[in-house]
């Protein structure tokens, strides 16, 4: 897309994105990409996105503008702050990289860590790996994290309302800035 709120899909599956609060298309790494400047800005992904999944593969080139801030997201889609699963390039006061999923709240997350400063304005390619009991997490094509012992499948968080790109469940974490 280059310009407008809607981020259409090219499969048959029809789950389209919504660009909301100010979120803006603009050149990315190949082609256009969604640049999330803070504030209430995020894309808005379809209700139950994850719903059917037990195994699955979220991968994406992220930008940040900013890594200052503690908990903004990559992605974040979920019921509420104690069902979710998400993607964070700095989680809390330290520099980890993170993925966690949950439906008990964040004290029985079940994660995929990997100690990492997360670079400004500079493209790197992230992808998270659900296979049956194992998670793994990959940063610019190799394997940084894995667990074996990830036991909830995304289809666990059932028809999922907040789903986001750049948002988060808690209202005190901030937007994603970045690309």
């Amino acid at each position: 897309e280059t310009s407008g709120t809607p981020a259409l899909v090219s499969s048959a599956n029809a789950r389209h994105a919504a660009l909301a609060s100010g979120a803006s298309f603009v050149a990315g790494l190949h082609g256009n990409a969604v640049q999330i400047a803070g504030g209430s800005q995020r894309v808005n992904l379809p209700t139950g996105i994850v719903q059917s999944c037990t195994d699955l593969t979220i991968a994406a080139h992220v930008r940040l503008t900013t890594n200052a801030s503690n908990w903004p997201r990559i992605f974040d889609i979920g019921a509420d702050t104690t069902k979710y699963m998400m993607l964070t390039p700095r989680a809390g006061a330290s520099n980890v990289l993170r993925f966690a999923i949950t439906t008990g709240g964040n004290g029985a997350e079940q994660r995929l860590s990997y100690t990492y400063t997360f670079p400004t304005n500079t493209w790197k390619h992230v992808a998270v790996v659900l296979n049956g009991n194992t998670g793994t997490m990959y940063l610019d094509g190799l394997q940084v994290a894995q667990n074996t012992s990830l036991t909830l499948k995304p289809s666990a968080l059932g028809a999922t309302v907040y789903n986001w790109l750049g948002d988060s469940q808690f209202t005190a974490d901030p937007t994603l800035n970045g690309t």
